[in-house]
């Protein structure tokens, strides 16, 4: 797995915002921010950065 690939912060949430055609609002998950998010880093976890071959 890529470093790219693994998440920072992590949310649970019950439901997203979505527009009339289900498509998720990201504008209003970004606005929400990541204050109440799990945040990898601040748990003490790295993630190693390996060159890919």
């Amino acid at each position: 797995m890529l470093h790219s690939m693994v998440p920072r912060y992590v949310r649970v949430a019950d439901a997203v915002p979505r527009t009339p055609t289900t498509k998720v609002q990201k504008a209003l998950v970004r606005v929400e921010g990541s204050a109440a998010a799990w945040d990898r880093e601040a748990a003490g976890i790295r993630v190693r950065r390996e060159a890919v071959r």
